[in-house]
């Protein structure tokens, strides 16, 4: 429980690997955009959600580690954490509620079939 007991940070290693992460899911943020423009495509929306939960995580903890470092207000991570969850969880709620629709209708639509 990092909220009761927070720890310490090794700014310099977070730094260098959220600033990898962060290239990375931007290059592929790109990639899953460009394809979701082609393709309206319920996976594609998913990958692509996925990604940029990934992304905004590497730039909450550019910030919340610099911040700390700085200022040694741990809270900080805590904090940023729980809106990046409730953002994601959001977005992962859409998709989700998106699958169930999708799923129900091709349910439904061989059900009938069946019945005629």
């Amino acid at each position: 429980m990092r909220f009761f007991n927070p720890r310490d940070i090794d700014f310099k290693s977070m730094l260098i690997i959220s600033t990898i992460g962060l290239i990375f899911n931007i290059v592929v943020t790109i990639i899953l955009t460009k394809s979701l423009k082609e393709e309206d495509n319920l996976n594609i929306q998913s990958a692509l959600w996925h990604f940029l939960g990934d992304l905004i995580s590497s730039i909450r903890i550019i910030i919340s580690s610099t911040i700390i470092y700085f200022t040694n207000y741990q809270i900080v991570d805590v904090i940023m954490s729980i809106i990046i969850s409730i953002i994601l969880f959001k977005g992962g709620y859409k998709i989700t509620k998106s699958s169930f629709v999708i799923f129900n209708g091709s349910y439904y639509s061989r059900y009938r079939r069946n019945l005629q």
